[in-house]
């Protein structure tokens, strides 16, 4: 893959470079994964505050979700 770059942006990727002692290669995939993770983080985030901002959903107790559990797995495989 080839990537075309301006001079001004080149020179800035080389005095990057230099001063963490890598490559200009290096420097670019650290750019891309960055970008990549933040990108991940802004999606996860979304869906958390998609999650938290739902209404609530009301629930019975352990025993009452036990026995709705139960009655819809007897449906699933026939059972009456």
């Amino acid at each position: 893959m080839h990537v075309l770059l301006d001079d001004e942006r080149l020179e800035r990727l080389r005095q990057r470079a230099d001063a963490t002692g890598s490559s200009v290669g290096a420097v670019v995939r650290d750019a891309i994964d960055h970008e990549l993770e933040r990108d991940d983080r802004t999606r996860a985030l979304a869906a958390l505050e998609s999650l938290l901002a739902a209404p609530p959903v009301p629930v019975g107790t352990p025993e009452e979700l036990k026995r709705e559990l139960a009655e819809a797995w007897d449906e699933e495989i026939g059972i009456e």
